[in-house]
């Protein structure tokens, strides 16, 4: 015996789907496969556009993190006894806030 046979509960299928034309659900199905693959097409386009944005703003750190670097080699080239006092008074003042309360 076939399923049908046994499951004598279940409607026939409607006529669009017997002779091959589309259903409702047929449609809905595309629909929805339609939909997804536009949300997959825009998701890469962001993507694509977020990349950019963070290729474009590591360039520019890096550029700000040269600068900063190449300022304060120059200062300290010029101006060697003030870069060493405030070596001396940085590591006065770090170790007065490390050291043991009593």
């Amino acid at each position: 015996m076939s399923f049908a046979e046994y499951n004598t509960d279940t409607p026939p299928l409607p006529q669009a789907a017997q002779a091959g034309e589309k259903t409702t659900m047929d449609k809905a199905s595309e629909t929805f496969s339609d939909m997804a693959e536009r949300s997959k097409a825009q998701m890469d386009a962001n993507l694509q556009d977020l990349q950019r944005v963070t290729d474009d703003l590591g360039a520019e750190v890096s550029r700000a993190v040269t600068t900063a670097t190449e300022e304060g080699t120059r200062f300290v080239r010029e101006h060697p006894g003030a870069a060493l006092a405030g070596a001396v008074g940085l590591g006065v003042l770090v170790g007065l806030a490390l050291r043991p309360r009593s």
